[in-house]
């Protein structure tokens, strides 16, 4: 093949260009690590729009918490008579309140459980013990390779 004067200018401007492309690499992949950690961190989006999210987290703690009803235990007699309607006492309701915060304590911990998992999964993907290391060496050999390489061709 014969290198004329472009075809050595169109050589020197890929290798300028993947040059570029290397130097450039690691802190774009840094860039996107900071990124990907902002848009998995809630506090950082209740600091940029505190109003919003507050006035969603509001109207669904509204539509998931039931609204207050007196409950009623009914007891039928075997004799025939009129059923009886006996009101839960204060003693029944201190309890099943206390179970009603014990349950929703156990369900907030395990929901910070599970997302602290998943957010763990999905920022192993980015995590730099799982990348190869490039470092200036290296990156100077592969580029000698790569000028040898194309001096014997």
């Amino acid at each position: 093949m014969v290198q004329t004067t472009s075809t050595r200018q169109q050589s020197d401007a890929i290798r300028a260009e993947m040059r570029r492309i290397r130097t450039e690499l690691p802190y774009d992949v840094d860039a996107a690590r900071v990124q990907v950690k902002q848009l998995t961190d809630w506090k950082y989006h209740l600091r940029q729009h505190p109003l919003p999210i507050l006035s969603a987290a509001a109207l669904i703690g509204y539509l998931v918490v039931p609204s207050r009803m007196m409950s009623h235990t009914v007891f039928v007699t075997s004799d025939g008579s009129e059923p009886a309607i006996k009101p839960i006492t204060a003693k029944q309701g201190a309890i099943a309140g206390l179970f009603a915060a014990a349950g929703s304590i156990a369900l907030r911990s395990g929901t910070s459980l599970i997302m602290r998992h998943i957010s763990q999964q999905l920022m192993g993907v980015f995590d730099p013990a799982n990348r190869p290391i490039h470092d200036a060496s290296s990156l100077h050999a592969d580029q000698r390779e790569f000028s040898s390489e194309s001096k014997t061709k």
